[in-house]
């Protein structure tokens, strides 16, 4: 078997055992109790803005969470009242997602194909190289920073043209964590993990 063929066959098992893993935590998490989700949400959302990098930022980049996803309303609110500029994204084409500012919950449109909420038209852009804070959604996260996503590559794409100052932090549930998680060559490396246990820096 040549190296390119090997190369191959290698990431396309990592493919399937990240699909795979997607699979089992999605329905784990959909099956977790809401009292559970509710209280761990609203420690995980105080460790959030409580990070020094939080308070400094001006520029806030925050998923819209949608379903079982740990809620993100609360602080995409709290960052409003506070005085921050506050973007979420909005999907462009297959892979492509970009930021627009909004200035309220009246600034969201209807659930879109994939169940989440996006700034309306007219909403300004915000480039990827004034975001000073991101809040990046998972479906599992390792200690080591490593992150599953949804398999579209969206948030990958995104974060890579973040300048490299900017603070990156994903939320995640200690029953979400996961030890292994598959990594591939474009996948990024998110330095701040947040569980409902606490904040986790990776080195």
């Amino acid at each position: 078997m040549t190296e390119d063929r090997e190369q191959t066959v290698q990431n396309e098992e990592r493919k399937q055992m990240k699909k795979e893993l997607r699979k089992e935590v999605l329905s784990e998490r959909d099956a977790l109790p809401e009292e559970y989700r509710m209280e761990s949400d609203r420690k995980i959302m105080d460790f959030l803005l409580q990070m020094p990098e939080y308070q400094c930022a001006e520029t806030i980049f925050c998923f819209v969470s949608m379903g079982t996803e740990i809620e993100t309303a609360e602080f995409l609110s709290r960052a409003l009242r506070d005085g921050k500029t506050v973007a979420v994204p909005r999907v462009l084409s297959p892979g492509r997602m970009e930021a627009y500012r909004i200035f309220g919950e009246q600034d969201l449109d209807a659930p879109n194909r994939w169940g989440i909420r996006e700034p309306k038209e007219g909403c300004p852009v915000v480039p990827a190289e004034e975001i000073d804070f991101a809040v990046i959604p998972c479906v599992s996260m390792s200690r080591e920073g490593i992150r599953l996503g949804y398999g579209g590559g969206y948030y990958d794409r995104y974060l890579s043209g973040i300048r490299s100052g900017a603070c990156m932090a994903a939320l995640c549930r200690e029953k979400s964590l996961r030890e292994n998680i598959p990594e591939e060559a474009f996948d990024i490396r998110i330095p701040a993990v947040i569980t409902e246990l606490g904040l986790f820096r990776i080195d």
